[in-house]
């Protein structure tokens, strides 16, 4: 295959997540835990890496700007090198607040205790705010595969094996169509290790298929690097829908600290700097309230294949292709 396999294997990006945990607590100092009642003196705020890093950091500047002056607490924003390291630094409660996508958090709630801050929110072509996405695979636009099950033998990129558009969701959607094993159908299986890294795999023709979250396609970002996107890649079918992404944190803040956090997320995210920066960067619209019992059919679905969530985010010995 191309150079892109051999640079994002599940090896190298679960590798890469134990590594880039180490590295972020390694880097992290003790400012997190230099604040008294559960208050930290610097709120240390991750990002899941499904797109371009800088553009995350950047991007949500004017939000936590703002935060700072909300909460009365500096912040400083990182993106570690694989949804893995995300889960694992916030374990280690050498973050403070991780934006997940929604298999990661439950991860993190399941092994740490990570609490949900705030749920994102998406507007519908209506108005209407949406507390779930759509996960799908996509193709190129000139290719002659209409079901999954004409990819057999072709190569195929997921995004992470802590993503639930971008594995989980469709793992469970092959298996629905009697695909159990990926290795068997598949000719190859690569992690790429971003929505958008999958979307430049597909476009290139790198990989003949790839699975992502659908709104990854109407990016700005994503179309100002592909201006014929929509010429050149199409979906080639639904994974389903599943509940949004949202904001957490470590165990060990006041409960005091906890609601004048949240209440300072979702005062930022209903102005209008607040909303773009959130638009920008993070793809969505706003922040609400939300319930852990909405990532319940995530939960179910990993039931269903057998995944231990536990070892998902452990590192893989010398395996190259998807489990």
């Amino acid at each position: 295959m191309s150079s892109l396999v051999g640079q994002y294997t599940r090896r190298s990006i679960l590798a890469g997540g134990a590594a880039g945990a180490g590295a972020l607590i390694a880097a992290c100092g003790s400012a997190t835990a230099g604040g008294g009642g559960g208050v930290p003196s610097l709120l240390k705020i991750a990002y899941v890496p499904f797109e371009n890093a800088n553009q995350l950091i950047t991007g949500m500047k004017p939000f936590t700007d703002r935060l700072e002056k909300e909460i009365g607490v500096k912040t400083e924003g990182s993106v570690p090198t694989s949804y893995a390291a995300v889960v694992e630094a916030l374990g280690a409660k050498q973050i403070d607040v991780a934006f997940f996508g929604p298999l990661a958090y439950v991860l993190a709630n399941q092994k740490y205790g990570a609490e949900m801050l705030v749920m994102s929110i998406h507007n519908s072509p209506t108005g209407v705010p949406e507390r779930t996405y759509e996960g799908g695979i996509i193709v190129r636009a000139d290719a002659p595969y209409k079901t999954v099950q004409d990819l057999k033998g072709k190569n195929f990129a997921f995004v992470d094996p802590t993503s639930a558009s971008g594995y989980l969701y469709p793992m469970d959607y092959l298996n629905k169509q009697g695909i159990k094993d990926p290795k068997t159908h598949f000719s190859d299986v690569v992690f790429a290790g971003g929505h958008d890294k999958v979307v430049a795999a597909v476009y290139s023709g790198q990989v003949d298929a790839g699975a992502v979250y659908l709104n990854i396609l109407e990016r700005q970002a994503v179309q100002q690097q592909y201006p014929d996107l929509k010429q050149k890649v199409r979906v080639l079918t639904s994974t389903g829908q599943i509940a949004n992404d949202n904001v957490a944190v470590r165990k060990g803040f006041s409960r005091d600290f906890f609601t004048k956090l949240q209440n300072a997320f979702l005062k930022i995210a209903a102005d209008p700097e607040g909303k773009k920066a959130l638009q920008d960067s993070q793809g969505i619209d706003g922040f609400g309230k939300g319930d852990d019992k909405e990532y319940d059919p995530l939960r179910n679905a990993a039931k269903v294949l057998g995944l231990d969530l536990e070892k998902v985010i452990q590192p893989a010995p010398t395996a190259t292709k998807a489990p």
